[in-house]
């Protein structure tokens, strides 16, 4: 927002600059130099970089506040007293026309400015975006937003050619520029004077002129404007050495904290290594992430970008591969988007999935659309004199998806076949003079088993990269960063006991020392049974103190204005991203609580947050694309904010772990969400009932009944028919062998889930059959072919115990209350203990075996559904627990564990009579057999 009238302005050295010169530098900043120089994080991460360079490089030269601070002005009110810091603080507005007053700023000694009350900060990095120069004036306007965040032509160095706040005589007259109107300065005022010109509905994007008078601001000042200004444009041309030694870890956020009061001394040795860096064009967020984490399990550097990525962007920031990932949805979505230079610019290309149809369509073959072909596992046939295929099989066990096909002859010129499907469809081709390759498989998927391999030949064998950006490279980078971004300032950290914290602790100790990191553990009341007390105890066996801190009342009590503007209370909370809301907002209230009970200060305290690569890829690709992507993490705002593992994945992070001498059970200890318990207890209002419901419903029993039904018939009903017509030739086989009673009972809740890329809130279907022993094999298929003919159905779970009669029609009225996270949390107790070999506690449980290796994931949610009601009965009031044990999840697939083949019987069983003996007021146990997509891991 711009600045406007009637608004109190504080005007200090500290103030002007400390806050103002990092936005005065914005058009450098953005340019082209500085996009180079910090590649890795884009232009807002550059200019965070830049910006906390200024005020590093300032407070070397001015010192602190007490050295040169100037009064303030003696008519304006004075700044508020608290604990609050000044950057927090609204911006106070009050009736009077003029901006500034008649008042002279007078020097005070530095003895006085001991009990002077911190200044405001003159401009605040929303209120400016760039400054420019305009005769002799500094003019303030906000500058046009570039949507493609790689396009840099006409960034400007505004400063840089010795644009800076030119002073004015107390008796001159500024000269006005075109249309603007005149204004003289005899009193010696500063004057800010709006543009006459500027049109009224651009008020946000107002222009106004700044003349600096000598009384208020000395020759040194200004001396030290351009000496900055210099400064920076000399660290621009010169390759800004803050990344010359390959990627780092540029914080999120400012950087305004002074790393010279106590600077540390550096004890871990760190040598910069020249790394080739990959780019990784992607559509979908999901297969690029996959593919990043996968590039650098083998040893290189890469970096994701939208599809939209231009080849002379590339170029220029130094990356010399390309790989185009894969999609969820058709590649002709996404036809036209590529830019055609990639295939031309030199540098080697390896297309996977849509990348595959990208490259055979640019050299003029073409992609067959509306073809179904191999998805899931599929056996591939490998030209394994290809460098691409080297020291593999000749048929090789790979992940395939449904999409376009290609023929053999329809591939394009120039292009030689190096894999075919058993279905004769093409599934690799490759341009070997022009180092092009492309395969219709995903190598970076685990389930191609010689995926790594394939990588590893491209980047080696192809491209020539030495493998040297290793894990223990960039842990001592990350070490050698945290030394230099925090200095000697201290670090709090949210302790949860997770993996992830832990770890960021153990860094953050290593690079700092033990006495300038403050691990606090937080009881929120939406944690696990007995969480704190065991976290506490392990994390003191491993030599990290934590401070516990109980702020249950905080977070059940939380209230926030959400995303739409209404009021939402924890107790009120239905929708996902209200309940992450309210957490985020008792984060923020308990970070300030605890940096205030620790004595610590707002501008020397760093918040540590455990921040993965894959959320920062989230919300990047979210803002520069506005996908419609919800974030599982919590991100709190802060000052300073610093995110040590943000160049890790979970997996990089599990052997960092085993490194630091972590027992298993705690390297393998299955993710938590930040929010905890709130988005595992689903609310509702009431039930969900469309116009459609009794339609759904009906064409779930005609699904069931489908085996009843003689072919011959099947024509005559056209429901049936339709339903033929989505499913395979083996589905529908598959589907024909049944010979038993099954009920699918339509539940009137609707939930999260994904159709391709987009989410989408659909119903949740319950399976259930007197069958005994259960057909689990037919249970698990017909819960992956639901949602296929039924797009309105994202879950489907399996009821135990007896058919479900009647169907239900009715929800219990849930929220999070300390009644329902207890009830959850020893449900979840109860099942991660058999699962474990426990019947509670350390009783074994007779037969079972601990299991925990076998799964990745082992949600458990309260479900506000009554199976089984008495007509008499109303309101529904029981509830239904949920296991959701998942054997394999990644970024683009999920698959549910099923039991007998995944996991045994005898412990799905155990737990679903455990968690139904011993928790009160629960109908039913469900088993949740989705595949992603639809259905991710978390239900919320």
């Amino acid at each position: 927002m711009g600045l406007e009238k009637g608004v109190h302005v504080y005007y200090g050295v500290w103030a002007n600059f400390q806050d103002a010169m990092p936005c005065v530098l914005m058009n450098v900043a953005r340019s082209s130099a500085a996009i180079r120089c910090c590649w890795p994080y884009r232009t807002a991460r550059g200019f965070s970089a830049l910006s906390g360079h200024c005020a590093q490089y300032l407070e070397s030269k001015i010192g602190s506040r007490s050295s040169k601070q100037l009064t303030r002005n003696t008519n304006a009110p004075p700044p508020p007293q608290n604990n609050t810091p000044d950057f927090q603080q609204p911006m106070k507005r009050s009736g009077s026309p003029s901006l500034l007053t008649n008042d002279k700023v007078s020097e005070k000694g530095s003895g006085d400015a001991e009990t002077e009350p911190p200044l405001p900060k003159l401009f605040s990095k929303k209120d400016l975006s760039s400054l420019t120069k305009s005769n002799g004036k500094t003019v303030i306007q906000q500058p046009t937003m570039n949507k493609n965040p790689f396009a840099s032509p006409g960034l400007i160095k505004a400063f840089a050619s010795g644009g800076v706040a030119q002073r004015q005589d107390a008796k001159a007259t500024s000269t006005p520029s075109s249309g603007a109107a005149k204004s003289s300065n005899p009193d010696g005022k500063l004057m800010i004077k709006k543009d006459k010109k500027t049109p009224a509905s651009t008020d946000k994007c107002a222009v106004y002129g700044l003349a600096h008078n000598d009384n208020q601001i000395s020759a040194e000042v200004s001396s030290l404007m351009n000496e900055l200004v210099q400064n920076v444009s000399e660290l621009l041309e010169g390759g800004m050495k803050l990344n010359s030694d390959g990627p780092s870890n540029i914080p999120r956020g400012r950087r305004l904290f002074n790393t010279n009061r106590n600077p540390v001394v550096k004890t871990t040795p760190f040598e910069a290594r020249k790394v080739n860096k990959i780019a990784i064009l992607d559509s979908s967020m999901k297969f690029g992430m996959l593919i990043d984490r996968k590039v650098r399990q083998c040893g290189y550097y890469s970096d994701t970008f939208p599809i939209t990525a231009k080849a002379v962007d590339l170029l220029t920031q130094g990356f010399e591969a390309i790989i185009i990932s894969g999609d969820m949805n058709s590649s002709y979505a996404n036809e036209g988007q590529i830019d055609s230079q990639l295939f031309t610019c030199g540098l080697p290309v390896l297309g996977i999935c849509q990348g595959f149809h990208a490259v055979n369509t640019h050299f003029g073959g073409r992609s067959g659309k509306g073809v179904i072909v191999d998805e899931g596992e599929s056996i591939v046939v490998m030209d394994i004199t290809s460098p691409l295929f080297e020291g593999l099989s000749c048929t090789e066990s790979v992940y395939l998806r449904k999409g376009e096909c290609i023929k053999s002859d329809t591939v394009a010129k120039n292009f030689s076949v190096i894999s075919t499907s058993p279905t004769g469809y093409v599934a690799g081709v490759a341009d070997a003079e022009n180092r092009i390759y492309a395969v219709q498989f995903h190598p970076e998927h685990d389930l191609t088993e010689c995926g790594v391999k394939i990588l590893k030949n491209f980047l080696n064998k192809i491209c020539k990269f030495p493998a040297n950006y290793d894990l223990d490279y960039r842990e001592a980078k990350c070490i050698y960063d945290i030394q230099e971004m925090m200095g000697g300032n201290g670090a709090l950290v949210l302790a949860s006991g997770g993996l992830l914290s832990t770890v960021s602790v153990k860094l953050l100790q290593k690079a700092l020392g033990e006495d300038r990191v403050y691990p606090v553990h937080v009881e929120t009341g939406l944690g696990r049974l007995n969480e704190s007390e065991e976290t506490l105890k392990m994390l003191k066996q491993y030599g990290i103190n934590a401070i516990y801190r109980d702020f249950t009342k905080d977070f059940l009590g939380a209230e926030a204005i959400n995303d739409k503007g209404r009021f939402v209370w924890m107790r009120g909370a239905c929708s996902p991203e209200d309940k992450r809301k309210l957490v985020v907002e008792s984060f923020i209230t308990v970070k300030n609580k605890m940096i205030k009970q620790l004595g610590l200060d707002y501008q020397d305290t760093c918040l540590s947050q455990s921040t993965l690569r894959s959320d920062i890829i989230k919300r990047e690709f979210r803002e520069m694309l506005f996908s419609d992507f919800s974030e599982d993490y919590i991100d709190i705002p802060h000052y300073n904010v610093y995110h040590p593992l943000q160049d890790f994945y979970r997996e990089e992070l599990q052997e960092l772990a085993r490194k630091y001498g972590f027992p298993e059970h705690i390297v393998n200890r299955y993710s938590f969400p930040s929010a905890g318990l709130a988005t595992r207890i689903i609310c509702t209002e009431g039930p969900y009932l469309d116009c459609d419901f009794e339609l759904i419903q009906e064409r779930l029993c005609w699904l069931c009944d489908m085996w009843r039904v003689p072919v011959e018939n099947m024509q005559d009903n056209p429901e049936l028919e339709e339903t033929i017509n989505n499913l395979s030739t083996d589905e529908f086989s598959f589907l024909r062998t049944q010979d038993f009673e099954l009920e699918a009972s339509l539940v009137p809740m609707k939930v999260r889930g994904y159709n391709g890329a987009a989410k989408k809130d659909s119903y949740v279907v319950a399976l259930s059959t007197n069958q005994e022993p259960v057909p689990w094999e037919f249970m698990a298929f017909f819960a992956k072919i639901i949602p296929k003919i039924i797009p309105s159905i994202t879950r489907v779970v399996y009821a135990f115990g007896k058919k479900i009669s009647p169907n239900v029609d009715d929800l219990t009225e849930s929220c999070i209350s300390r009644m329902t996270v207890r009830k959850l949390a020893y449900a979840d107790k109860v099942a991660n203990s058999v699962l474990a070999g426990y019947l509670y506690d350390d009783v074994p449980a007779p037969g079972l075996k601990d299991c925990r290796d076998k799964l990745k994931a082992m949600p458990v949610l309260l479900l506000p559904v009554h199976f089984d009601r008495p007509e008499f009965m109303f309101p529904s009031r029981n509830w239904s627990v949920c296991l959701r044990p998942v054997v394999y999840s990644d970024y683009a697939t999920v698959k549910p564990a099923v039991p007998g083949i995944d996991l045994p019987e005898a412990t799905i069983l155990k737990m679903a009579e455990r968690v139904k003996s011993t928790v009160p007021f629960i109908n039913r146990v469900l088993l949740d057999l989705t595949s992603f997509p639809p259905g991710t891991v978390e239900w919320e």
